[in-house]
């Protein structure tokens, strides 16, 4: 009997001596009343934060133009004509696709039916773009633009 008491002692000391140990540390354990807004606050940051990336990607691909007399627009906006009876234009290059072709046009990728200083582009062919404004066509070539 005086061995199970003994133990009993020795057990009673060990334990005394690591709450000693553990006295100075703190560890926080959750209770009920702080896990009712962990949750929600983790869904709340979550939230805001996707919001603030979508927003960035959806307006950040609209590139913006900026006119000879200073003024800006967007890519899908039509820009005013000069005071010129022909806009001027630069075709810099043509990325070709039977579906959907691209024109290179003052450095803005342009598809068919889109506008750029109010002429519409009305065809894009292999080495040539057509654009309409006011009732005149205009055809521009690569390799006038060269």
């Amino acid at each position: 009997m005086s061995t199970i008491i003994e133990a009993l002692k020795k057990a009673q000391k060990e334990e005394a001596i690591k709450k000693e140990r553990n006295a100075d540390r703190v560890i926080w354990v959750p209770t009920q009343k702080h896990s009712r807004w962990i949750l929600p606050l983790g869904v709340s940051f979550c939230f805001v934060t996707l919001s603030i990336i979508f927003f960035w990607l959806f307006f950040s691909n609209t590139p913006s133009v900026i006119q000879s007399d200073g003024k800006t627009t967007t890519q899908g906006q039509s820009i005013t004509k000069a005071a010129s009876d022909k806009p001027e234009f630069n075709l810099s290059g043509i990325m070709w696709d039977n579906k959907e072709p691209i024109a290179l046009i003052n450095s803005l990728a342009l598809k068919q039916g889109e506008t750029i200083q109010g002429s519409k582009v009305i065809s894009i062919h292999s080495k040539s773009v057509d654009l309409s404004s006011d009732g005149k066509i205009w055809t521009l070539t690569l390799e006038q633009t060269q």
